[in-house]
Order: C-alpha cells, then sequence, then structure tokens
C-alpha cells in the first residue's frame, strides 16, 4: 500500500481521533502527555514513510483559525476580546475585568467541565458570571468548544483559579465526548426549567459521569437555568430537589438575567474542589520491630 493512501488513511482516523476538540484541551496537557501523543504521530510517520504534521502545529492552525472567525463575527461572545493595537498590526493582550469574588487570570487552575443540551444558557451563565455582560433577549449562538478561565473567592477567603470548558449543547444523536470524563476536576451540569427534555438529559449525564470518571473524586453542582421565566416552568422545583438529594449533588436554580444567582454555586464548586485533605485518624504506627505490620516513611 502506498504512502498516499497510508497518509489519507492516517489523517481521516488516527489524526481524527487525536486532535478531537484540540483546542479545548491541548494547552491544559503537561509535557510528558504531548511528548507521548508526538511518539504516535512519530511512529505512524515511520509506518507511512510520509511527513505528518506534529500535533502542536496542528493545535497551533486550529486555534488560529478559531481566533479568525471569532475576528470576523461581530456576534460573537468574545468578538470583543480582540481589539487592534493603534499601529494595526496586531492585537491587544486580554484585559482583566474584575467583579465581586470573580476576577479573569490565567495560570494553573482545576478542571470544570459545563455541559447539557443545547440551547439551555450555559454559554450566556459563564459569559454573566465572569463578564456580566449578558444582554437580556439576544439570539443564542451554538458553542462548538471555548474556554473561559477564573479566580474565584472561595467559603474559606481563598483564591482558586478554575478554568471552564464550555461545550457543545448536545442534541439528539449527539453523544458527549468522553474524554471530558477523564480530566475534569469538577461538573456543572446545567438543565432549563422550561424543558423536561433537558432536565432527562442532565440526568443521563449525571448517569455516564458517575460511571466514566474512573473512581476519580469529582465535585458536581447542578443549575436550573431560566429562573426568570416562571410561566413556562415545566420541571417541578420540588422533584428537581428531590432528584439532587438522592443523588448527592448541589441544585441551584439561578437566572443569568440576575448574575447574583450565579455567585453562590460557582463558590460552592470552587470551594469542594479545592478542600484540604484532612489527615487520617488512625496515624501510621512507628514500631520498628519486625513482624509488627507498620510502615514506614
Amino acid at each position: 500500500m502506498g504512502p498516499q493512501i497510508l497518509k489519507k488513511f492516517y489523517s481521516c482516523t488516527i489524526e481524527s481521533i487525536l486532535t478531537g476538540c484540540i483546542t479545548a484541551w491541548y494547552g491544559n496537557c503537561l509535557a510528558s502527555d504531548r511528548k507521548a501523543l508526538q511518539r504516535v504521530v512519530r511512529t505512524a510517520q515511520y509506518i507511512t514513510g510520509a511527513k505528518l504534521p506534529a500535533i502542536q502545529d496542528l493545535y497551533t492552525r486550529r486555534c488560529q483559525r478559531k481566533a479568525l472567525k471569532i475576528v470576523k463575527d461581530s456576534s460573537h461572545p468574545s468578538h470583543r476580546l480582540f481589539s487592534l493595537l493603534p499601529h494595526g498590526k496586531r492585537y491587544r493582550s486580554a484585559k482583566s475585568r474584575v467583579a465581586k469574588r470573580l476576577i479573569i487570570i490565567m495560570g494553573k487552575s482545576c478542571k470544570v467541565v459545563v455541559c447539557g443540551l443545547a440551547a439551555v444558557g450555559k454559554t450566556a451563565v459563564l459569559e454573566q458570571l465572569l463578564y456580566a455582560n449578558h444582554i437580556a433577549g439576544s439570539e443564542p449562538m451554538e458553542t462548538l468548544e471555548d474556554i473561559y478561565i477564573g479566580s474565584i473567592e472561595t467559603d474559606r477567603g481563598t483564591r482558586e483559579q478554575v478554568r471552564f470548558y464550555d461545550t457543545r449543547g448536545l442534541r439528539d444523536g449527539l453523544e458527549f465526548p468522553r474524554h471530558y470524563y477523564s480530566f475534569a476536576d469538577g461538573f456543572v451540569l446545567v438543565y432549563s426549567i422550561d424543558s423536561k427534555e433537558s432536565f432527562k438529559r442532565m440526568e443521563a449525564l449525571k448517569k455516564d459521569i458517575d460511571r466514566y470518571r474512573d473512581k476519580k473524586e469529582v465535585t458536581i453542582v447542578v443549575l436550573g437555568n431560566k429562573l426568570d421565566m416562571q410561566e413556562q416552568r415545566s420541571v417541578d422545583s420540588e422533584v428537581a430537589q428531590h432528584w439532587a438529594k438522592t443523588e448527592k449533588v448541589r441544585l441551584w436554580e439561578v437566572s443569568v438575567a440576575d448574575r447574583r444567582t450565579l455567585i453562590e454555586p460557582f463558590v460552592h464548586l470552587a470551594s469542594k474542589m479545592t478542600q484540604p485533605q484532612s489527615k487520617s485518624s488512625f496515624p501510621l504506627s512507628r514500631n520498628k520491630n519486625k513482624g509488627s505490620g507498620s510502615l514506614e516513611s
């Protein structure tokens, strides 16, 4: 089989798997993880006999392509982050906007995946929480993948950096990408109080998290959005709270129109994810006698 056929097979299958949603997760990979991914590319290059693009190059190109699309789309929520300097040769660095208990900041962070059915308001929640710039009545836009970074003041008075992965809204026949389950430290499950379908999909997501998180401890927060649309309510509040109690998760009903309703759930989320581990109540014995069954450091 010729190199061109093998290269096309690699591009359509292996490369597609390796780079799925790469703009959402590659930037947060450890150097060892990046080297492991590149080893796969080098192995494939040896087998095919053709030169293959490096994972880092693919990541850079896709980020640039996504940025260009945002620049050209004035209705995109992140369009305002791209403003040219006076000389017109490059863009300004993203400005930090300070809000009560929240501030946009870069650095090492906990990873939180925000997910739910399409059009429940996941992006609007993050935009209002971090930027306080949600415009009531604005047309929702479909999200492919976006990352927001914030620093949240916990109930202990410390600030913890959190990286939010705003995922694509789920529709019929569209499964939630499984790689999110493996790296997330927390999840924000969003449904709309005027949609029973969104609540059922949120329940299914909770089951999938329990199934695929591989015994990893994660913090889950549930948000019932669109609290301001009481007249169209189809998800009973007591039923939702009973479900949350059964599943041992915290649930808040919130409204993007009232930013104050968003603060408490995310402060709770950051506080739980970064809660210091309590010391064991049963310290290891330091008896050095043989056969004691104790462990020594």
